[in-house]
């Protein structure tokens, strides 16, 4: 009996070590259990958090194992991502400052012909607001209807072949503005294969003062060339350098005779030097003279004029 009860006690003893282990275990295994649940949910809800927008996002574990050099990669991922982005942010600034700053309009259109880029100075030509410009068809915002079929014949050519009749190349057009009315501008084309797409940029500046200043040129050379007078223009150093048609009827001498002479080739020796100090003082301080002349013709005939 007494080996009996001392065989119990031994089995009950084991039992009771046995169990007393495995409550530790469990208590520890638990613990390790609930603690790795937390920080990977911690790691996960940060990643979320991050692919949100949320870039200050970071993870803090207290641990000393795999999942703290996790964190620690995670953390040094998201502030290169951030340096990157702020990298790119600078410079996608500086890009928008140059765009909108260039002295041409710049005006940007996908492969479907629609606006994606619309700088300042394409506001200020087109009358366009650039809120009212992006995403609208090009060729429905400033192309005059004539030249609308030809404008989508032209980029669906350039779009199937790859090549353009007026692309890489400046050219001259008329264009729309919002109020309806067309005017002249100068415009170069550039296209850009971006991944598997063509996107267009097109530099654009109104030349409308410059046509106006080259229709009063030709207005002037008309009157020059058309005027019953006649007429010779001088350089600084009082040398001919044109004359129109009526002056050479009136004196005999063509252009190529006189170029580059002095107009004394006209002399009739009639008027003494007082008269032509006097001539020319008066243009050096009134920067004009007019009065009556006499000259010589080329077939030696001396005749009078009113010389201004």
């Amino acid at each position: 009996e007494q080996r009996l009860a001392r065989a119990k006690y031994i089995l009950y003893l084991c039992v009771g070590i046995a169990l007393l282990l495995f409550v530790v275990v469990s208590y520890f295994a638990c613990g390790i259990y609930f603690s790795i649940t937390q920080n990977i949910y911690a790691l996960v809800s940060a990643a979320h958090a991050f692919a949100k927008g949320d870039f200050n996002q970071r993870v803090q574990l207290n641990t000393h194992d795999e999942l703290r050099q996790i964190s620690k990669s995670f953390n040094e991922m998201a502030d290169g991502f951030v340096s990157l982005l702020a990298t790119r942010n600078e410079d996608d600034a500086k890009l928008r400052a140059i765009f909108n700053s260039s002295l041409d309009a710049m005006v940007q259109i996908n492969s479907a012909g629609k606006i994606t880029g619309w700088n300042n100075q394409a506001v200020t030509i087109f009358g366009w607001s650039t809120e009212e410009a992006m995403g609208q068809k090009l060729d429905e915002m400033i192309v005059p209807h004539r030249y609308r079929q030809e404008h989508l014949d032209g980029m669906q050519r350039f779009l199937d072949t790859g090549e353009g009749a007026v692309m890489n190349l400046r050219f001259e057009i008329s264009a729309l503005h919002k109020s309806g009315r067309e005017f002249p501008i100068e415009m170069y084309i550039n296209p850009l294969k971006l991944a598997e797409k063509y996107e267009f940029i097109a530099f654009i500046h109104d030349i409308s003062a410059r046509k106006h200043s080259e229709e009063k040129l030709q207005l002037a050379n008309m009157v020059y060339q058309h005027s019953i007078e006649g007429i010779f223009l001088t350089d600084a150093n009082n040398r001919i350098i044109a004359a129109n048609p009526a002056f050479t009827e009136i004196t005999g001498y063509s252009l190529a005779e006189i170029e580059g002479k002095n107009p004394r080739l006209f002399k009739s020796g009639l008027h003494n030097q007082e008269f032509y100090q006097a001539m020319w003082q008066e243009i050096n301080e009134k920067g004009h003279w007019q009065g009556e002349v006499w000259d010589r013709r080329k077939n030696g005939e001396i005749h009078a004029k009113f010389l201004s």
